[in-house]
């Protein structure tokens, strides 16, 4: 691995590398990236996944409990408001201050040149805020999902959210650069901070991806889906469409594939879907790589607009190293959608009727012809778009080493 002189950073995050899901998954390869060096890190997660982190690639590691985040379910009455208000003021405000004391005392002795922050929940973004005073160098922002979403998430009232957004805005305008995951957050972003900001989206390492369009297995028609699941909508609909189509394509018995930790599943007929947990990155493709269509939802929901908008899938990168055809399921403001279209990728459902849901898959299931379309164009995505390169040169453009002065070492 090559090593090059990247300033001294300190880098603050909600996660860990090594610790199971979409954070710990990116962190630990932003860290791995060819260049990359001279990180220490202030980890707002628990001791129990501080023990499991993988510190390899940290020079320093502090663990920063993380309490308090999650607000009481909101009650519109006047003990309702005043138990979130004590909340905010008495644990969550005052858990905050503990961690600043501990995050300056990580900061004086680390002595950082520049500060990497991935604002990956409300502590990792009132947390920075409050050490603006005692910086000394560069700040560095990364976000992932925009704070509106994490404070939805939260349960946060709304006084403390517009406080959060507002802190947010202002961490914006005060970086040297920032880092986002998609087009809509760059441009959105973009309106609030002239800071030079770069689309770091993730993409796998030493995939060889062909395209794949034969039945991964008799009698069968496999859809497979990783990751969390938030579009509860989207999926409602795919349920609504197998069971109309009584779970049959093309005499075909139609199987779902479910990677992840959590899955909420209803049908009204003789459904055959099977969870099988988190699985590792090897693990996991060799799974979606056996499934002939891979299933990718986005949020319909008003009140997941930033989400949807803003963010983009990790599965993405994870989806078209298989070189199967992507089935793509969101609306027309979606990151996907417009990723999809931009680059004449996937089979993309913009609606909650399960009958035109059902005849993407129904044409998935009987044209070998368009099914072989989608795999092409899901191998062209995976050698063009999300690859590993772009990751990595995204990764050292946003912590200042520049790709010339990296490929002259």
């Amino acid at each position: 691995m090559l090593e090059i002189d990247v300033k001294r950073t300190l880098l603050i995050t909600s996660s860990a590398p090594g610790l199971s899901g979409v954070g710990g998954v990116l962190i630990g390869d932003m860290l791995n990236v060819d260049g990359i060096s001279r990180i220490s890190l202030a980890a707002i997660v628990s001791r129990g996944q501080a023990e499991q982190s993988d510190k390899s690639r940290i020079l320093e590691f502090q663990s920063l409990e993380p309490k308090a985040e999650w607000f009481p379910e909101p009650r519109r009455n006047l003990f309702g408001t005043l138990s979130r208000l004590r909340h905010r003021v008495f644990s969550y405000d005052k858990h905050i201050s503990t961690l600043v004391q501990y995050a300056r005392e990580f900061l004086t002795k680390t002595a950082p040149e520049q500060l990497w922050v991935i604002l990956n929940s409300t502590s990792a973004i009132d947390l920075t805020y409050s050490l603006l005073p005692d910086l000394k160098c560069e700040l560095i922002v990364q976000v992932w999902d925009d704070p509106y979403h994490l404070c939805q998430q939260r349960l946060v009232d709304r006084v403390t959210r517009e406080r959060t957004m507002s802190r947010f805005q202002t961490l914006l305008r005060r970086s040297t650069r920032v880092g986002v995951i998609c087009e809509e957050a760059l441009e959105h972003y973009g309106r609030i901070s002239p800071v030079p900001m770069t689309i770091v989206r993730h993409g796998l390492e030493g995939q060889d991806t062909t395209p794949l369009w034969d039945f991964g297995t008799p009698d069968e028609f496999r859809i497979g889906f990783s990751g969390s699941l938030y579009a509860f909508d989207s999926w409602k609909t795919l349920e609504r469409a197998l069971d109309r189509a009584n779970w049959q394509l093309n005499g075909r018995k139609v199987v779902l594939i479910v990677a992840g930790g959590h899955i909420a599943f209803t049908s009204r007929s003789r459904a055959d879907a099977r969870f099988v947990g988190w699985r590792s990155q090897s693990e996991l493709h060799e799974l979606l790589c056996s499934c002939d269509a891979v299933y990718l939802p986005q949020s319909f929901s008003s009140g997941d607009r930033a989400l949807t908008q803003l963010s983009f899938p990790t599965k993405l990168s994870s989806y078209v190293a298989t070189g199967r055809p992507v089935i793509a399921h969101g609306p027309v403001y979606g990151s996907v959608n417009r990723f999809c279209h931009e680059h004449a990728f996937g089979a993309v459902c913009d609606s909650l009727d399960p009958g035109e849901l059902l005849s993407i898959l129904t044409a998935m299931a009987c044209d070998e012809d368009f099914r072989k379309r989608q795999a092409e164009s899901t191998t062209r995505v995976a050698q063009t778009q999300l690859t590993y390169d772009q990751f990595a040169s995204g990764v050292r453009k946003l912590l200042g080493v520049e790709r010339p002065a990296f490929e002259a070492v």
